[in-house]
C-alpha cells in the first residue's frame, strides 16, 4: 500500500513538473516599459561658458553686498548669452542697491524676456515690476520757450529726446541735465531725487552769443561842465546887476541935470550926486566887463567840455539758426534785440 502511494506521487511529480516549467519559460513577466533617453546635451560654446562663469560669480558677489561687482558680471554674462534668470538676477542686484529706476527697466526687460521665452516666471518679474514702481523717482523738466527746436540736451552724459523730458524716471541721487544751444556755452541744471520722489525743474538757458565792438562815443568832462555853468551863471548875475546898478546911477544923475550945466553945478548936493552917480556908473562898468569875462570862460569850458573816446562795448545780437529735418526747413532766431 505505501509501494503504490509513493509510486503514484512520484508519478505525479513527473507528469507536473514538465508542465510548470513550460509554463514558466513560455510566458514573459510583466515589466514597465522605459521612457525614452533624451539625446546628449550639445556641448556649450565658449561665450556661454563665460556667461555660466560670470553668473556664479554674480550671485557669489551679490551675497556679499558688492552690488557694483555683481552688476557688472550679470550683465557680462547676459550680453554673452541672454537668459531669464541671469536677467532677474541683474534686476535685484540693482534693486538691492538702491538704483529703483535701473532695478525697474530690469524687471521690464526680464518679464518681456520671459514671455518671449514662454517662461513661467514672467509673473514673478510682473510681481517685482509692481513692487519696485513705487520707488521709483520722477523728474518732470521744463524746457523754457526761449530754447530752440534744435537744442540737444543729455541727462547724466546720456543724450536724451526732448519729449522724453516731460517724465524722467532716473535713481535716487545727484543728476545732472545739460542743454546745448548751437553758438552758445552749454549750461547745465542740477537736481537731487529722493527715492519715490515726484519734482519739477525749470532748465537754465544758455546765455545769447555775446560779442564785442569799438565803437566812438561823445562824453563830457563832467568837471569842464560844471565849472563852465557855474562860471557862465556867476558872470550873467553880475552884469545884471552891474546893469540895474548903474542904471539907478543913471536916474540919480539926470534928476539934478537941470542944476548941472557944462558939467558945473548950481550948488553942492547936485555936485555930489552928480560925481556919486558917475563913479557908481564907472565901477559898474567894470563889474560888467568882469561878469562878461565870467561868461565868456564858462562858454569855453563847456564848449571844450565834449571829448569823443573810442570803448569796447558788448553787442548780444540775433543767433540764426539753420533747421534741417524731414519734415521742416528753416531759420531758428535766438538771443537779445
Amino acid at each position: 500500500m505505501r509501494l503504490c502511494s509513493r509510486a503514484l506521487f512520484a508519478a505525479l511529480v513527473i507528469t507536473l513538473a514538465p508542465t510548470t516549467v513550460a509554463a514558466q519559460r513560455g510566458k514573459a513577466p510583466k515589466t514597465t516599459p522605459k521612457p525614452p533617453v533624451p539625446p546628449p546635451a550639445p556641448p556649450l560654446t565658449p561665450d556661454q561658458e563665460r556667461a555660466v562663469k560670470l553668473f556664479v560669480e554674480g550671485r557669489e558677489l551679490l551675497g556679499k553686498k558688492q552690488y557694483d561687482a555683481a552688476c557688472k558680471a550679470f550683465t557680462e554674462s547676459q550680453m554673452l548669452d541672454p537668459a531669464v534668470g541671469t536677467q532677474l538676477n541683474l534686476a535685484l542686484c540693482y534693486e538691492e542697491w538702491g538704483r529703483t529706476a535701473t532695478a525697474y527697466r530690469a524687471y521690464v526687460e526680464a518679464e518681456r524676456l520671459a514671455l518671449e521665452r514662454n517662461d513661467d516666471r514672467a509673473e514673478a518679474a510682473r510681481q517685482r515690476i509692481t513692487s519696485v514702481a513705487v520707488r521709483v523717482p520722477h523728474l518732470h523738466v521744463v524746457i523754457p520757450s526761449t530754447v530752440p527746436p534744435d537744442a540737444t540736451f543729455t541727462v547724466d552724459d546720456v543724450p536724451t529726446e526732448r519729449p522724453q523730458l516731460a517724465d524722467l524716471l532716473l535713481d535716487p541721487g545727484d543728476h545732472v541735465i545739460v542743454v546745448s544751444i548751437t553758438g552758445r556755452e552749454p549750461t547745465s541744471t542740477e537736481v537731487v531725487l529722493a527715492e519715490g520722489e515726484r519734482k519739477d525743474i525749470t532748465l537754465k538757458v544758455p546765455a545769447a552769443p555775446v560779442t564785442t565792438q569799438v565803437v566812438t562815443v561823445t562824453r563830457r568832462h563832467k568837471g569842464k561842465l560844471y565849472g563852465g555853468v557855474a562860471l557862465t551863471a556867476g558872470g550873467v548875475g553880475l552884469v545884471t546887476v552891474a546893469g540895474l546898478v548903474a542904471l539907478g546911477a543913471r536916474s540919480d544923475y539926470r534928476s539934478v541935470g537941470d542944476r548941472c550945466s557944462g558939467g558945473v553945478c548950481s550948488d553942492q548936493e547936485a555936485t555930489d550926486i552928480t560925481n556919486n552917480a558917475r563913479g557908481t556908473a564907472n565901477r559898474m562898468t567894470f563889474v560888467a566887463a568882469g561878469g562878461a569875462v565870467l561868461v565868456g570862460l564858462g562858454v569855453v569850458l563847456m564848449l571844450t567840455s565834449k571829448h569823443t573816446v573810442e570803448e569796447t562795448v558788448e553787442v548780444r545780437g540775433v543767433a540764426v539758426t539753420p533747421l534741417i529735418a524731414p519734415d521742416l526747413v528753416g531759420l531758428s532766431f535766438g538771443g537779445s534785440l
